[in-house]
């Protein structure tokens, strides 16, 4: 299996900030410390998975 690419958290924020199409989720099961921890305009992991059928294999998921 491979591992997926680490980004440093300004990249993301850059990229973000540049309008970038990526889905930033926090990737905790547990929904109340995702809440404790979410970052604006990221989903929860389970947010994520209700959402899965309609995203596209080339669909930028990052993960924190």
């Amino acid at each position: 299996m491979a591992s997926a690419p680490r980004m440093a958290a300004k990249d993301v924020k850059d990229r973000m900030g540049a309008g970038a199409d990526l889905i930033l989720v926090c990737a905790y099961d547990d929904d109340q410390k995702c809440n404790q921890l979410r970052l604006p305009g990221s989903v929860s992991l389970n947010q994520l998975r209700a959402r899965e059928q309609g995203l596209s294999q080339a669909q930028e998921i990052v993960f924190y």
